[in-house]
């Protein structure tokens, strides 16, 4: 690794501690939270945010604790090593999908393993169907339950100004529709999505010694130029875990995962 990146600090405790002391709802339909490697030993904050916003909605939130999605070792090319351990992993999730749990994923990149890359790599086929099929980014799955009439909230905001930074996974499998349709519920909030392609970082990518310069001239190109113009009020989205480091590398940005922006109140209320 480059001496110049700082490499992400680790949480003092896990996402699992974090949640340890919460009073668990019960009741309302039950939804699994997938607790990637970043939520849980990273930036516990996030899961605990996905799981005030799914609480606030009413369901019932359950952690995985099903495995790494082996989207390191995708994106590095061991592939039987990820074969091997994401299918593990994709059967520990296959218990609540078989009973009609929603399975929902807040990082982009462990959602596109999930449902894309490691069903690709699987020889049972049923099982590749049912995790492409019922596994979702949260943002898609709530824009799907509001849109088909199964969640009726109102979504509230201590932000009132946000630039999105799309992550790459994110854009090139569902876009980020859903997500700016879920910020279109928040009154008077104002959502700019910055014309951007790739961060930079892309995982590791930005970290190596041999990419830290083009790592740096690819978020050079828009998207960093973009993040300092904006107004100093505004809080900057960024859902990827890789991307928020660019972005606080490269301009000095703390940026956040949508989650951590908006929760719900019931309708009306």
């Amino acid at each position: 690794f480059d001496r110049r990146r700082l490499l992400p600090e680790y949480a003092h405790g896990p996402l699992d501690a974090a949640l340890s002391g919460r009073r668990e709802r019960r009741g309302g339909r039950k939804v699994v939270l997938f607790d990637d490697t970043y939520m849980r030993f990273h930036e516990p904050k996030v899961g605990i945010a996905a799981f005030d916003l799914l609480e606030s909605c009413g369901y019932e939130v359950v952690l995985a604790r099903a495995g790494c999605c082996q989207r390191p070792r995708l994106s590095h090319g061991f592939l039987r090593e990820a074969k091997r351990n994401g299918e593990r992993t994709l059967r520990n999730l296959d218990r609540f999908i078989r009973e009609g749990i929603p399975v929902v994923v807040c990082e982009p990149g462990c959602a596109s393993a999930l449902t894309d890359d490691l069903p690709d790599l699987m020889d049972d086929e049923d099982l590749a169907r049912r995790a492409a099929e019922g596994i979702f980014p949260l943002e898609v799955f709530l824009d799907c339950e509001i849109r088909e009439g199964r969640l009726d909230i109102r979504l509230v905001s201590d932000a009132t100004r946000i630039a999105l930074h799309g992550h790459c996974h994110q854009k090139s499998l569902h876009g980020t529709a859903p997500l700016k349709r879920i910020f279109a519920r928040v009154e008077g909030l104002r959502v700019e999505e910055i014309d951007s392609g790739c961060c930079g970082m892309a995982g590791s990518f930005g970290y190596e010694k041999e990419h830290y310069e083009i790592s740096l001239r690819v978020g050079e190109d828009r998207l960093f130029p973009a993040l300092r113009a904006l107004p100093k009020d505004t809080r900057v989205v960024a859902c990827g875990f890789s991307c928020r480091h660019q972005i606080a590398h490269g301009v000095g940005i703390h940026a956040v995962h949508w989650v951590e922006t908006v929760r719900g109140e019931p309708a009306g209320g």
